[in-house]
């Protein structure tokens, strides 16, 4: 059976080896680097990349639209591994493992990335790298304070990271404080208090519902249905410690309080692998939206969310939208990757077994919850204005990105 190109299996798969041999020989990619170093930088190219090399979503989507919305001749390259997922016109995706990525990287004037770069190349003098970041209001240890949790692989890339920034974005006050302390930024990073291009969707959501409708159709829950979102952070371990296993009864309490209910699953990126086991196991019942490719459509479309250590607890809360917090394993959690101050002084109620949540679903006051998170925001204020994408394009337009 020959694929596409006329090649036979064997002779394909042969080639692939070859082509993955030169492309992690060390001697080979050096002498490839220095050839890519001595290209033109392309001042309407820029390279993104949303939690290294996954689908399209979070504040680089939002970047790479505003970009567009301006001028249709921007070159956007998504790295990915997901190549055969759907991506928007005037989105390029490059596998990220190949030599076009290094070369894309190499001649980009711009790099807009939500994790770590993880040192594809070195950057070059005239290219810009903007951090966008992907935590909000962090409550588990990071970068520098979860030293001991992390390899020295990634310890190394952050560094880099930090250093080779020029500008990282700034959702608000705590993370203003966080990066100063944690991130092994450079002095010469502009610190960009913009808010997150990814919460600007949720901000302007009155202007967003069709958009909300277009997320419940594609996952079958009807607009009339009270829609839950179960948002578990990732565990160390491939166990279901710490997850929700009784969702019959929460779904009752929902009901009791709000009628029709509709609840849908997204697992963390780090824990898709357990998701046909967890489904299996717990939670045949609810709407799989581990794979959808943006949570930020999620967010918009959902009217609460259970989680537990995530931030997206506060893409909820800034616009108040009821959370529920569900800690079952929460000293476990906190033993093994360490929390902030922030932990034990959150707007929302810790609710440390399944009982307690229930109580809490049946009870919710939304006057008393909207009193609770509006007193968080004034302590902690947040830079989010749902302008955070055209500020972002605004800065990288005076670092010298152009359309032509």
């Amino acid at each position: 059976m020959a694929d596409m190109l006329g090649f036979p299996k064997k002779i394909w798969r042969s080639l692939l080896g070859c082509y993955y041999n030169a492309l992690h020989n060390v001697r080979t990619m050096e002498a490839y680097k220095r050839f890519l170093y001595r290209l033109p930088l392309q001042n309407n190219k820029i390279v993104m990349d949303n939690y290294e090399g996954r689908a399209y979503g979070e504040s680089p989507k939002y970047v790479a639209e505003e970009l567009l919305k301006r001028d249709p001749r921007y070159r956007i390259i998504w790295l990915t591994f997901n190549t055969d997922s759907p991506f928007p016109k005037g989105i390029t995706p490059v596998y990220k493992d190949s030599f076009r990525a290094y070369y894309e990287c190499a001649t980009a004037k711009a790099w807009v990335f939500n994790t770590r770069c993880g040192k594809l190349l070195e950057k070059r003098a005239g290219q810009v790298f903007l951090q966008t970041w992907h935590g909000g209001v962090a409550l588990k240890k990071v970068e520098k304070d979860a030293m001991p949790a992390l390899t020295d692989g990634y310890i190394k890339a952050a560094q880099y990271d930090g250093q080779a920034a020029d500008g990282i974005i700034v959702d608000g006050k705590l993370n203003e404080e966080l990066f100063e302390t944690s991130f092994w930024l450079s002095p010469n990073c502009e610190r960009l208090k913009f808010g997150m291009p990814r919460i600007d969707v949720l901000i302007q959501e009155q202007n967003n519902q069709e958009l909300k409708r277009k997320v419940r159709k594609e996952l079958g829950i009807a607009d009339d249905s009270f829609f839950v979102l179960y948002a578990p952070t990732f565990r160390k371990k491939d166990t279901f410690e710490g997850y929700v296993t009784d969702f019959s009864r929460i779904r009752e309490a929902f009901e009791e309080r709000f009628g029709k209910v509709e609840i849908a699953v997204r697992l963390h990126p780090n824990d898709v692998r357990l998701l046909a086991r967890y489904r299996e196991s717990y939670a045949s019942s609810l709407v799989d939206a581990t794979k959808y490719p943006d949570v930020q459509e999620l967010v918009l479309a959902a009217d609460c969310v259970i989680t537990d250590y995530s931030s997206i607890a506060y893409d909820f809360a800034i616009i108040r939208k009821p959370v529920f917090l569900l800690m079952t394993d929460a000293e476990t959690y906190k033993n093994e990757r360490g929390v902030y101050d922030t932990f034990y002084d959150q707007p929302f109620t810790m609710n440390y077994n399944e009982d307690m949540l229930i109580e809490e679903i049946r009870g919710f006051s939304a006057e008393d919850y909207r009193r609770r998170v509006d007193r968080f925001y004034e302590k902690y204020p947040t830079f989010n204005d749902g302008h955070a994408a055209e500020k972002s394009v605004d800065w990288l337009i005076e670092k010298g990105v152009r359309a032509t």
